[in-house]
């Protein structure tokens, strides 16, 4: 302001350091040492030094307060009422870096308020319009490029800085630099220490941090931080139309993954197409794999916010297992269509049971839900999946009813269920089922109660029949379980040590727990 007002003859006698540090938005006449409630900051305030003529030392509480409201400046007519300025006012000064200025006493006010006014305005318009040519630089950026890459480097044409934007999201780093320290030194820090170290802008959305903009030295002046206002509006617009693209992206895998699992499409080669278009390798040997949530007991959130945190980790620890596996959301369930080539199946089985424990225990400590896990079959391609989604369905079906379901339930591995689920809920399943366990239904259909002869049946044919290990787990005498155990055979009028009986009774077990959790997950069935 001094420079370009014409104002050679004015002397800073102390707070030099703010000279630069403080910008000129407007002139005042102070007229009372008491301004508090009457500044906003930025202003150069001038003073006769009548006020302070008997009491020179008041000053200080001026500036004080002028630098409590980040005032620019104050200029005072030293000669005109006070013979010097007290040590005391200049070490102030010196202490807040506030500028105090010495006015020859010649200077009337309008003298001083017209050309720095008329200097601010140019200023003003000026900066106006470099910020226009600024922001359609970036403008035209987006609509040519729109990549982060760019960005950078017309940020670098302006500010001449070494820079490192980070994605607060997917962790991405976009480097310019032509420095090989700064290069291996951002390569290898983590974010909370590039935070704490480096010069820094937040890139934000929503009062959400979506990105960070390192430089490798701090900025200061109007022209970089124009730079640095519509560099931030161009990232964030930016990392908006990549989520957008991504989402779109996204969108059309889920509804492909579903066409394929519901066998929606004409022909093999529309797969093979659309699969190709989206990046999948679409030949060889595929599984589907289904991961399901039950909600425990203990869970007093709203649904939606557990649900939506365990599909994150379970989408991550499947991506953990292949990379870029293709999925699809259906209802409370993922399903994900693996890569199964026959060499490999079995590896790949053991690396997934062995996560998914993992993800089991994680899950249920954060959120109090139970995964459950289904895997079909392996298929000669992708076309195919149709068969092992269904497959992966009824093992689901079958995990369920597992207390704690702590691995996957494979359908090559199921044995007998492979003939039990196809006639679940069928009429004739109905009719064994009520023909050997009716009558303990009708008395009591809740197996999970202690005192249920219906759970107690379950029980002991979960213990092989063993009646000391089946008292044991549910805390009876021993004696107390023989007496259940020939009361059940009363009701049901059979000997419970025919090897015929037990066979059909865990038979009818089996069909109990299909049809009554079929009833509520049968969406496999054609």
């Amino acid at each position: 302001m001094i420079e370009q007002g014409g104002f050679s003859d004015f002397r800073v006698l102390a707070g030099e350091a703010g000279l630069a540090k403080r910008e000129v938005k407007t002139v005042c006449v102070v007229d009372v040492p008491d301004i508090e409630g009457w500044i906003f900051g930025g202003e150069f305030l001038l003073t006769s030094g009548y006020i302070f003529k008997d009491d020179p030392e008041m000053l200080i509480q001026l500036i004080e307060t002028a630098d409590r409201y980040n005032a620019a400046a104050l200029g005072v007519k030293v000669e005109r009422y006070m013979d010097r300025m007290p040590q005391n006012v200049l070490r102030t000064a010196d202490r807040l870096s506030f500028p105090l200025i010495s006015i020859p006493s010649h200077y009337a006010h309008t003298e001083i308020i017209n050309p720095v006014l008329i200097t601010m305005s140019e200023q003003t318009i000026e900066m106006a319009n470099l910020s226009d040519k600024i922001h359609m630089e970036f403008f035209n950026l987006l609509l040519s490029d729109g990549s982060i890459d760019s960005i950078l480097s017309l940020i670098n044409k302006y500010i001449s800085r070494e820079l490192l934007f980070v994605d607060a999201a997917t962790g991405e780093r976009y480097a310019h630099t032509t420095s090989m320290e700064f290069s291996q030194l951002i390569d290898d820090v983590p974010l909370p220490s590039l935070i704490g170290h480096f010069s820094h802008e937040e890139i934000v959305l929503c009062e959400k941090i979506r990105g960070y903009l390192f430089m490798d030295r701090q900025i200061s002046g109007a022209v970089p931080k124009i730079v640095l206002n519509h560099a931030k509006e161009a990232l964030l617009l930016s990392l908006k139309w990549k989520q957008e693209r991504w989402k779109l992206l996204n969108e059309r895998e889920i509804h492909f993954v579903q066409d394929i699992l519901y066998k929606r499409f004409r022909q093999k080669s529309e797969v093979m197409s659309r699969g190709r278009t989206l990046g999948w390798n679409t030949e060889g040997e595929k599984a589907v794999a289904l991961v399901g949530i039950s909600a425990g007991r203990s869970m007093q959130r709203p649904l939606h916010e557990p649900y939506a945190r365990a599909f994150k980790k379970i989408h991550s620890f499947m991506n953990d297992i292949q990379k870029d596996i293709p999925y699809a959301i259906l209802e409370n369930e993922m399903a994900f269509i693996m890569h199964a080539p026959k060499d490999d199946w079995l590896q790949i089985k053991r690396k997934m049971t062995s996560a998914f424990r993992v993800a089991v225990r994680n899950i249920k400590a954060q959120s109090g839900l139970q995964l459950i896990m289904g895997v079909g079959s392996p298929v000669e391609n992708i076309v195919y999946c149709n068969k092992s989604f269904r497959e992966a369905s009824k093992a689901l079906v079958l995990a369920r009813q597992r207390e704690e379901a702590n691995d996957p339930v494979y359908w090559e591995e199921m044995g007998a269920y492979k003939f039990l689920a196809p006639i679940q809920n069928s009429r004739e399943s109905q009719e064994f089922v009520d023909e050997y366990l009716g009558k303990l239904v009708e008395l009591d259909d809740d197996e999970d109660d202690k005192d249920s002869l219906l759970g107690t049946l379950f029980c002991i044919i979960n213990n092989n029949w063993h009646l000391k290990a089946a008292a044991a787990q549910m805390g009876l005498h021993y004696n107390t379980m023989k007496y259940r155990c020939r009361k059940i055979g009363e009701i049901i009028g059979m000997d419970m040590d025919s090897p015929s009986v037990r066979i059909n009774l865990s038979f009818a077990m089996e069909l109990y727990k299909l049809n009554k959790i079929g009833k509520e997950h049968a969406k496999w069935e054609e």
